[in-house]
């Protein structure tokens, strides 16, 4: 197994801490959440945290439409590219401070199926 593929795995497993109902496996998605993002300059939207074809992504919804009754004033794709960068840091340095929960699931995807996890603290794919 590659380094990042083992830092990847590490990092579900911190999900699996924060979200111990968090289900692994699928077509295409190993994971999945929704999270709430406020920056510390004041910038605040809703993105999401998944596994997909190209390994740990983060997204969110297109465009920040302007409305008094939305508690969001920014989109994760208005960042430039340095503030990305540390938005990504900052998830992942947050993620590895909390422990780890052992977690499994079948991962489908084009080149055939993966069995993924943490079992005993120790990350795998088969």
């Amino acid at each position: 197994m590659e380094r990042q593929e083992e830092i990847d795995l590490l990092l579900a497993g911190s999900l699996k801490t924060l979200i111990p109902k968090l289900q692994f496996g699928g077509d295409e998605t190993f994971f999945n959440i929704w999270m709430f993002v406020k920056t510390p300059d004041g910038k605040t939207f809703p993105g999401t945290f998944y596994y997909g074809a190209s390994g740990p992504s983060v997204g969110g919804w297109m465009r920040y439409i302007p409305s008094s009754k939305c508690p969001f004033n920014f989109s994760p794709f208005d960042f430039k590219k340095e503030e990305l960068n540390l938005f990504l840091d900052a998830l992942e340095f947050a993620l590895k401070k909390i422990p780890v929960s052992d977690f499994e699931g079948i991962y489908r995807h084009d080149l055939g199926n993966s069995h993924m996890g943490i079992i005993d603290g120790k990350p795998f794919i088969y």
